[in-house]
């Protein structure tokens, strides 16, 4: 329920305070006074957007604070919780701010938070009708909206909705998969055939370096064997010449120079090195040329391999010794290709999965609005009749969608129709109601769809525009009724429905040093008395005005007994 309103320094308010109780609480006040500044202000602190032109001359920032009992909503709080702003009390406090350079800021129990935040809190705390409702119920989406507050059925309507999204969604996702899986076919089929002639010539990393090597070893193996023979006799060969031979008298001249007094004993050790080097080589030497033989059946083995890895590189456009990588990269498409073709699977069955889970909760829906709407058109047609329309008769046509496909709304179309004229048969609203008579169904529908609301603060904004006489003294009393359950805050022109009210504040304009300034009066039974007189007269209030707003006070204050009894 909302217990206080802090403005200050927005449009001409400077400062305006009020607590608020609950039931009926009427806000009037001469044209002009600035009635509109409390709801703009109100609806300003729950999200609305900002505008720096409404902060008051002369000031460099407007402020709205607003404060909501929530002892009687402990899902409120909850969700609170959930955001981690829950204070541990039974209220919240609301804070907008406006600056006068564009900006504003927004604190919920006393932390910074986006107006989406506030936006949804808003939504559980308070519901304002505005003065224009009854042309907004024209429109096909608002009639769905109220049938299904009425239905108590805004929890499957959502879901009705959000699987309608994911659906819309996953189609877009998966017609775009499908045209790129049609655009890449043909890529596929080569990377296909490239990476299955590749995987059967089997490249692997460095052969193609071996394969060079060992081809050029074979192709000369008769040569390389006569030149390391060659080289094998040079060394230790059967000739006197041979290295070997002369290192060994070299060893035996110089062990005979050393016993003489030779003085150069490195000279011996630098030979016996090169000895024995020279037999290590002539030993590795000789294992090599054993081992080596000339294998022509491995050389044309050899040959061919080299020959197939030089057709798939010139085929592919590659270096030979690349094969291997390529055939990996080709791996790694094909395997990406096939997991978007797995892709597409999936949201192929997730939106088969949403398909149903959307036919599911629209049918639940469904149900609920067929069993609303008699209810429904019965309870609107009677506010009809209290409002001075005895042949008026309402009614509901819901009509089952003649496609399969999702919709946001349901399976249903929605649409109010109207008999104004005893024999005429139902028609839409704005092709039977005048002005006067559209403002009166409106106000019927709304009051009928408020019984069902779940938020606790209604707001009412002249919605009794075009109504007087006995009408706005039935209008006010349907409003009452509905303060019964909650909190209802309504700004009106009628002195009826003023007269029905709990409590009256009253909206005044001066000007001071000036500059005007709006400011809002709590009145007292004389002082509403006099208020209601004005609404009935004008300035000058006659005594015939005020002897006849005694009277509709007494009778609003006698019915509103006659209500809690």
């Amino acid at each position: 329920m909302l217990t206080h309103l802090l403005i200050s320094n927005y449009a001409v308010a400077e400062r305006l305070e009020i607590d608020f109780q609950p039931g009926m609480t009427v806000i009037t006040g001469e044209t002009g006074a600035g009635k509109s500044i409390l709801l703009d202000a109100l609806a300003l602190a729950l999200g609305d957007r900002a505008d720096s032109a409404s902060i008051r001359e002369g000031a460099e920032r407007a402020e709205i604070h607003v404060e909501f009992d929530l002892t009687h909503q402990p899902e409120v709080r909850a969700w609170l919780a959930e955001q981690e702003l829950d204070n541990g009390e039974a209220h919240c406090l609301l804070r907008r701010t406006l600056l006068r350079d564009g900006r504003s800021r927004a604190y919920l129990n006393g932390q910074p938070v986006p107006l989406t935040l506030l936006r949804d809190l808003g939504h559980q705390l308070i519901d304002i009708q505005g003065q224009h409702a009854h042309q907004r119920l024209l429109r096909r989406e608002v009639q769905t909206a109220l049938l299904d507050g009425y239905a108590m059925a805004q929890a499957e309507a959502e879901q009705v909705a959000a699987f309608c999204q994911r659906w819309r969604q996953l189609q877009t996702q998966l017609r775009a998969r499908e045209e790129e899986n049609a655009a890449t076919l043909a890529r596929r089929e080569l990377l296909e055939f490239q990476h299955t002639e590749l995987e059967a010539a089997q490249p692997l990393p460095g052969e193609y370096a071996q394969l060079e090597a060992e081809q050029r070893l074979l192709a000369n193996a008769e040569s390389i064997l006569q030149l390391g023979h060659q080289a094998l006799g040079a060394l230790r060969g059967d000739d006197d010449g041979n290295l070997l031979q002369g290192l060994r008298r070299l060893r035996q001249l110089l062990a005979d120079w050393l016993r003489q007094g030779g003085t150069l004993p490195i000279l011996t050790e630098l030979v016996e090195g090169a000895a024995i080097q020279l037999e290590e080589a002539a030993t590795l030497l000789d294992r090599y040329l054993d081992e080596l033989e000339v294998d022509e059946a491995r050389l044309r083995a050899v040959d061919e391999r080299l020959t197939t890895l030089h057709r798939l590189a010139r085929k592919h456009q590659v270096p030979a010794d690349e094969l291997a990588s390529l055939l990996a990269s080709l791996d790694a498409q094909l395997q990406r290709l096939h997991s978007v073709e797995g892709e597409t699977a999936q949201l192929q069955a997730e939106l088969e999965q949403i398909a149903q889970g959307y036919q599911t909760a629209a049918t639940a829906l469904g149900d609920k609005r067929r069993q609303a709407a008699p209810r429904f058109a019965a309870a609107v047609t009677a506010r009809l009749r209290r409002l001075s329309l005895p042949d008026a008769r309402f009614e509901l046509q819901l009509t089952d969608s003649a496609s399969d496909l999702p919709r946001p709304e349901g399976q249903q179309s929605v649409e109010f129709l109207i008999v104004t004229n005893p024999g005429m048969p139902p028609r839409p609203l704005g092709k039977v109601a005048s002005g006067g008579e559209l403002s009166r169904i409106g106000l019927a529908v709304q009051v009928t769809a408020a019984t069902t609301v779940a938020t606790p603060t209604l707001v009412f904004d002249e919605v009794d525009v075009g109504i007087g006489g006995g009408v706005a003294e039935v209008v006010g009393q349907a409003l009452h009724e509905l303060a019964e359950h909650g909190q209802l805050l309504c700004v009106t022109h009628q002195p009826q429905v003023a007269a029905q009210a709990d409590h009256h504040l009253q909206v005044v304009k001066q000007v001071i040093d000036g500059r005007a300034a709006t400011r809002l009066v709590e009145l007292d039974r004389e002082a509403r008395t006099q208020e209601v007189a004005r609404m009935l007269g004008g300035t000058q209030i006659s005594a015939r005005a005020l002897e006849h707003a005694r009277e509709l006070v007494a009778r609003g204050a006698q019915s509103s007994r006659a209500a809690e009894s």
